[in-house]
């Protein structure tokens, strides 16, 4: 089942729902359509001490683009390194 035809309208109605605040979108393949349509500012990641096996990798099918990514905080604490990046466009 589709509610939107496409990334710009699914961005477009998220804006709509949270008026000024940021809208986030979780999940790799959602992440992956976004910023092949060019619709994301920032990429937070957090890397914990765990090895999976199976699962989608953020950074595959973006189609041999060339994403230039800034790094503009980084804090660390616990078990988890959190790295927030703004993509160049």
């Amino acid at each position: 089942m589709k509610f939107v035809a496409s990334v710009e309208e699914a961005l477009e109605q998220a804006r709509a729902a949270t008026g000024d605040k940021n809208v986030e979108i979780m999940g790799a393949n959602a992440q992956q359509q976004f910023l092949k349509a060019g619709l994301i500012d920032e990429i937070s990641v957090d890397i914990v001490p765990v090895i999976l096996s199976e699962g989608v990798r953020l950074f595959d099918h973006l189609e041999g683009r060339h994403i230039r990514l800034k790094q503009i905080k980084s804090a660390a604490g616990g078990q988890v390194t959190h790295l927030t990046y703004a993509v160049i466009k």
